[in-house]
């Protein structure tokens, strides 16, 4: 017998509701939805919805674009920003005052997910916390022309990432420093 994943739960549950509303003009109010999605179901979601939501959708000709539904929801993930354009997108955030609401400046449509993490998300690593400690750590360690071996045979430790391509620059521009000074 075959279960569900909760993504696929929830997959079953949002895409039901779309296709159950007969009616024009409902708007549908989500909350993160994406929440159990892997990252290929979250790249998909905006263009999903866009489908099911849509009368009649021509990504060449946008102002002809007919909604039978209107989607609203709140999410945490790049990937559906960048299937977003910027007048579609509001960042809310929590100030002493209460919260601020605004469109992002740049264009969200399309961005990289790098981009969309930095500038919309304050996320400015590609990496997770504890494997950029580690880079960090092993930067910082460096006060010898031995020391940059020893770093550089642990970074093939480090998957690829543009942090472990920094740590690589960092510990060239070391050696170089170091070798001046002989």
């Amino acid at each position: 017998m075959y279960q569900f994943s909760d993504g696929e739960h929830q997959l079953n549950e949002i895409l039901g509701s779309l296709l159950m509303v007969e009616e024009d003009g409902c708007l549908f109010l989500l909350d993160e939805p994406d929440t159990h999605f892997n990252p290929k179901w979250r790249a998909k979601l905006i263009k999903l919805f866009n489908y099911l939501s849509a009368k009649k959708l021509n990504r060449q000709n946008l102002p002809e674009v007919v909604r039978k539904h209107e989607i609203l929801l709140t999410t945490h993930s790049p990937y559906v920003v960048s299937d977003s354009e910027k007048m579609d997108v509001y960042l809310f955030r929590r100030t002493k005052e209460g919260a601020n609401i605004k469109n992002p400046e740049p264009q969200t449509y399309g961005a990289s997910i790098g981009f969309l993490n930095e500038e919309i998300f304050g996320r400015d690593n590609s990496i997770s916390e504890y494997s950029n400690f580690d880079l960090e750590t092993l930067k910082s360690s460096v006060q010898t022309l031995q020391d940059i071996e020893d770093a550089r045979e642990k970074l093939f430790d480090f998957g690829e990432s543009i942090e472990k391509f920094d740590a690589l620059r960092f510990l060239r521009e070391k050696q170089q420093e170091l070798e001046s000074k002989k």
